[in-house]
């Protein structure tokens, strides 16, 4: 008996909260307008500027960006974008970083040397509890983490900067999976539009 009431709480902590683990998910696809990047950036910023990409890291502790209220109204949907997060902005962000006038190289040329690296640290839409149409929600964090070396100097220099964008949304019902992923894109878009803006990136390079 006590060999089955170990082996019985192994299982229980193993699988986890039996309701978070049976949750039903969706997959939601952000997308950008086709012209958006060159508009976000009609002009070089950077004048070819040479840096090392060291990639997206998506560092939420929940996967999720959004939920969605099922007929019943008593269980949520948890949404996930497809394909994942990191992807997308992966391949966004060099797109448009590309496009305002940084040169991305595999190492660092010679002469000061910097690298980037953008961290996503938040990035979802929620909405107003117990409300079947009514306010949403959105926010978005980023972290650009810059490493610069300059070897005449011998000197290194890190630093941070902080992107993101809150969203309100008015009008919001919780069982319509389209407007839900309309409100996400819109999201995704304002997120990017604080990056070509953003004073202290432009100082940082």
């Amino acid at each position: 008996m006590k060999m089955l009431k170990s082996a019985l709480l192994i299982l229980v902590l193993s699988v986890g909260p039996v309701s978070l683990w049976c949750q039903e998910t969706k997959a939601v696809t952000l997308s950008l307008p086709s012209d958006f990047i060159s508009k976000l950036c009609p002009t070089p910023i950077w004048k070819e500027k040479q840096v090392v990409w060291n990639g997206v890291k998506d560092e939420r502790e929940e996967p999720a960006i959004g939920q969605q209220l099922q007929k019943k109204g008593k269980e949520t949907i948890r949404l996930l974008a497809e394909p994942s997060l990191d992807q997308i902005f992966e391949e966004s962000l060099k797109n448009l970083l590309t496009t305002c006038g940084l040169r991305f190289v595999s190492r660092p040329p010679s002469g000061r040397s910097v690298s980037l690296t953008m961290k996503i640290k938040e990035f979802h839409a929620d909405f107003e509890k117990k409300l079947i149409k009514g306010k949403g929600k959105g926010s978005s964090k980023l972290e650009i983490f810059i490493e610069s070396f300059d070897p005449a100097t011998m000197s290194r220099q890190d630093r941070t900067i902080q992107i993101g964008y809150d969203l309100e949304m008015e009008g919001m019902r919780q069982k319509k999976l389209k407007q839900i992923e309309e409100s996400l894109n819109t999201l995704f878009q304002k997120t990017l539009e604080q990056i070509p803006n953003a004073r202290e990136l432009k100082e940082a390079l």
